[in-house]
Order: C-alpha cells, then structure tokens, then sequence
C-alpha cells in the first residue's frame, strides 16, 4: 500500500470534529478549583457526554443544593451519533480549557454545542449572550 491509500484511510476513519465556533466563559461565576462546585462540573461533563452521544441531545443535573449543576448539550440533527460522540467529547475537553474557573460557560462547535451553569437555565428563554454569524459573500443565484 503507497503512502497515499495510507493517508486516504486514515482522512476517511477521522472523524474529528471541527474548530470552535464559539465560547462563552461568564466571568460572573468564578469558582477555585478545589470547590464542590468545580467538583461536580467534572462528574457532569463525562454523563453528559454519554446521554448525549445515544440521542442527540440530554441534559443533566449533578449535586446538591447550592453546588448543584446543570448541564446541556446537543449536536445538529444531521449529525451522526459517532460524529455527536466525537463533538460533544472534544467540547467538554475544551470547554474546561477556556473556562477552566467558571461555573456558567458554553461552548460551541459546528456539529454541537454544550453549556453547565450553578444556576438552573434548564426550560428557560436565555437572551443574555447572543452570537450572530453572516455571510458577506455576494449571492450569485436567487431562489
């Protein structure tokens, strides 16, 4: 086998998902390190992952009382389960990374998105943070 059929292979088994598309990192909601809080983000994230990856979406609640947390994440309905999986767990890698002393974070990537807070926003209308993407590219057929 040439180097190429090798290096077509290995392109067609990735399946990694893409760069980030956003992150939000709620400076409001620091938390150090060895509190419960930060604790429970921990446990959270592995869970959420999992129940995401069997149906799309899941949310989850991990604590007790003030260190509770909330958890969400969902991929894009055109998104393979595996692709979900690869997503969802890229994003909750990365999500520590950015926000590594927030208890109110959310990232997003193309195929997926994931969001904990302290505070429940499970069933809530968030209009707090916003990003808006547009194309500045000339349309060349109009429908």
């Amino acid at each position: 086998m040439n180097l190429l059929s090798i290096l077509l292979l290995l392109l067609l088994l990735c399946t990694c998902s893409a760069d980030r598309a956003g992150e939000f990192c709620n400076a409001d909601s620091e938390i150090s390190g060895n509190s419960q809080i930060f604790a429970n983000i921990d446990r959270l994230l592995p869970v959420l992952v999992f129940r995401t990856a069997l149906t799309g979406f899941a949310t989850v609640t991990y604590g007790k009382g003030q260190d509770k947390v909330h958890g969400l994440a969902q991929c894009r309905g055109d998104v393979s389960s595996k692709d979900c999986f690869s997503c969802i767990q890229d994003a909750a890698k990365h999500i520590r990374e950015v926000c590594p002393d927030q208890a109110d974070a959310r990232i997003w990537f193309e195929y997926c998105f994931l969001r904990y807070d302290n505070i429940n926003f499970i069933g809530k209308v968030d209009t707090d943070f916003s990003t808006v993407y547009f194309n500045v590219e000339e349309a060349t057929e109009l429908i």
